[in-house]
């Protein structure tokens, strides 16, 4: 007959639902504040970047491991995922990355001693404690916390990438927010982008504006215009002859 309420808090441990700690939108969100303050993003184009981030993951992933495995390690260090990210990335974005990569693991390794999160101690905004745990569940080794520290670094700066050329194609629409035409544009605007990104289907980004060269008309220049209205008799046609006598338009073909 009575019904007997329970507190949320009152619940066992381990009859609660676990939360979800891969999402990496709070991360996203604070570098695009680094990189553009004054633009927002979209749920859509948030997705977007996460997939984004999801694929190079994966892709790291595999190359560390492969690299492990040829070498007879077992242990991941930031010389394996420094050696991946060379192999997936671009001339550019490696040559970067790599710099961004070394910088952090020097930051880390000087702040010994000083209280602090892994992730402040090496200047960045990623977390570097999650993505120790996420490559020791997908690598299933023991991994240094250096291959952590390069991991969240190169994440972060090809975050900051993206989320940059996408803000210019923002503002360059007349936008504030940041949807998922933007971030297509600036992913396919840039050429070592392009190449990492493939032929990857980006929803709700739309199609690059191209015009083809058979499809644009060339105008013709001034002394084609005289020889034009030489031949006519007073009259310019662009891009083939004159219809006028054929019954065709306004008043063709008829004698006033």
């Amino acid at each position: 007959r009575f019904l007997q309420v329970v507190r949320v808090s009152a619940v066992p441990r381990c009859l609660k639902m676990p939360r979800s700690n891969t999402s990496a939108a709070l991360y996203i969100h604070r570098v695009l504040k680094q990189v553009h303050p004054d633009l927002t993003i979209s749920k859509f184009a948030m997705q977007v970047v996460e997939d984004y981030l999801r694929d190079i993951f994966e892709r790291l992933m595999r190359e560390v491991n492969l690299l492990l495995e040829s070498n007879g390690k077992s242990t991941a260090t930031s010389r394996e995922v420094q050696t991946a990210v060379r192999l997936v990335f671009p001339s550019d974005l490696a040559k970067y990355a790599v710099s961004e990569g070394t910088m952090a693991v020097t930051r880390y390794l000087t702040s010994a001693g000083t209280r602090g999160s892994k992730s402040r101690r090496a200047g960045l905004q990623f977390p570097v404690g999650r993505y120790h745990r996420i490559m020791k569940a997908k690598l299933r080794r023991s991994v240094g916390i250096t291959a952590a520290v390069y991991l969240a670094a190169t994440l972060e700066y090809q975050t900051a990438e993206v989320l940059e050329l996408s803000g210019n194609a923002t503002m360059d629409l007349r936008q504030r927010r940041m949807t998922p035409r933007s971030v297509l544009l600036g992913i396919r605007g840039e050429q070592e982008l392009n190449r990492i990104a493939g032929r990857a289907y980006i929803r709700g980004g739309g199609v690059i504006p191209n015009i083809h060269w058979a499809l644009i008309v060339k105008r013709p220049t001034a002394a084609k215009k005289g020889r034009a209205v030489k031949a006519r008799g007073g009259r310019i046609a662009y891009g083939g002859e004159s219809r006028a006598g054929q019954g065709r338009g306004r008043g063709g073909g008829r004698e006033r």
